[in-house]
């Protein structure tokens, strides 16, 4: 069995970059799950991360539904693992203890916005638009088994438009995608995701210096940690920086956290 290098997106700096370099856009939400690789061949369903590790056995229910919603004999799937109930997709952090639970759990479900093989067709050799097309017809959605929506745009004033609709329904961003583009193994300029940033004001808490280079962060506001990251450069304890981050756990730790400057009017 092949387990194929997922197409993982690059950073889509403006609209006016896609319709500068690709014919067609198309543009979808970004999901905020786990990104899976799902094999269908005679009957059976086998799970398998970004990463290569199989976790077909922690999805049992997941399963059953994706070989109900798949008539292929042959097909390999891509999409995200979430958790979900009553259509609504739950936080990041019960995503996570989908793979983690020892119990089968019952909101495991796929959001599948790819297709890397159908039948005897390998598809990651087709355009995006084919491969869309195909996803289409190997794929009848269930409760636990759904496409994403994907919208094509012609200007980026309907790209724009678009990118607040779907934040405004609480997406975490969009992914965009060359129309006529190919399945990038790995790294690709065929896909480029958006996401919003946030940005807050943390002070140094501790500094230590790293072997492979640069120093590890601890940020803290008013005396709680907010983040742990590694930067190159040299920032003093007690200093104050500027921190962008994407989301904010209920634990309070922040999602990508990364030093944007140091605020030294502070």
């Amino acid at each position: 069995m092949n387990i194929y290098e997922p197409m993982l997106p690059d950073i889509l700096d403006s609209f006016e970059q896609v319709f500068t370099n690709w014919d067609a856009v198309a543009i979808e939400p970004k999901i905020d799950g786990i990104r899976i690789q799902i094999h269908l061949k005679n009957g059976e369903c086998k799970i398998f991360t970004r990463t290569g590790n199989e976790v077909t056995e922690k999805l049992p229910i997941l399963c059953s539904k994706l070989i109900e919603s798949c008539f292929s004999k042959d097909t390999v799937l891509d999409g995200e693992l979430v958790a979900a109930e009553k259509g609504k997709i739950l936080p990041f952090e019960e995503t996570m203890k989908l793979i983690k639970s020892k119990k089968p759990p019952l909101n495991a479900s796929v959001v599948l916005f790819d297709l890397i093989k159908f039948e005897k067709c390998i598809a990651y050799d087709l355009p995006y638009f084919e491969r869309r097309q195909m996803l289409e017809i190997a794929v009848n959605p269930n409760d636990n088994v759904s496409v994403i929506p994907s919208k094509f745009v012609k200007n980026e004033k309907e790209a724009e438009e678009l990118y607040r609709k779907i934040l405004d329904l609480k997406f975490e961003g969009i992914v965009a995608k060359d129309v006529y583009g190919y399945y990038d193994f790995g790294r690709s300029t065929s896909v480029l995701k958006l996401k919003p940033l946030n940005f807050i004001d943390l002070i140094v808490a501790s500094r230590q210096p790293l072997k492979a280079g640069g120093y590890k962060y601890i940020l803290n506001e008013k005396n709680k940690e907010k983040a742990m990251l590694r930067d190159y450069r040299c920032f003093e304890v007690g200093a104050w920086v500027e921190v962008a981050f994407e989301k904010e756990y209920s634990s309070g730790k922040l999602r990508f956290a990364r030093i944007v400057r140091e605020r030294e009017d502070k």
